[in-house]
């Protein structure tokens, strides 16, 4: 019996906030090739803690149509979804921006933010200039396909599903 594609959920919003607006995004950070994974996210100069860099964009989609995308994007190594609520769901591999290129790390840099019936990515502590932006996926430990991690960092867990 095929087991159904998780999908995956975002961190809680943090009640601590505030968070503040990125100026300006293209002048804080662009898309470059990568050594985590074909492309990434690059800081053009330092940004603080707690700013909100970037919303997470694409075509709205239900659940139904995000389980279909998941068990395709499992044979291609390539997610772009991203849950907004539990029924529905963001791919930004449509009509997504910048965001969608942010890559995994097991100690990331940034947070994903639900804030205002939007998905954020919000810098986590300060990020020096030239530093791939980073989040953790949290990817369930049973999903069917276990992603090899290659974020390098010294608690790196070598999946990116979380530990068992």
């Amino acid at each position: 019996m095929a087991t159904s594609p998780t999908i995956y959920p975002l961190q809680p919003e943090n009640p601590t906030g505030p968070y503040y607006p990125c100026p300006n995004p293209n002048k804080y950070f662009e898309v470059r090739t990568s050594n985590i994974h074909q492309r990434g996210v690059f800081t053009l100069k330092t940004i603080p803690e707690g700013i909100k860099l970037i919303e997470y964009i694409g075509e709205k989609i239900s659940r139904t149509e995000a389980l279909q995308r998941e068990a395709i994007n499992n044979t291609t190594g390539l997610t772009y979804l991203f849950d907004l609520n539990e029924n529905t769901f963001i791919d930004g591999a449509v009509g997504g921006n910048e965001s969608a290129y942010i890559n995994h790390a097991c100690t990331p840099n940034c947070v994903p933010r639900t804030l205002e019936g939007k998905i954020w990515i919000v810098s986590a502590r300060e990020i020096k200039p030239n530093e791939e932006l980073t989040y953790d996926y949290q990817f369930p430990s049973d999903d069917v396909v276990q992603d090899i991690c290659r974020c390098g960092t010294k608690y790196c867990r070598g999946t990116i599903q979380l530990p068992k």
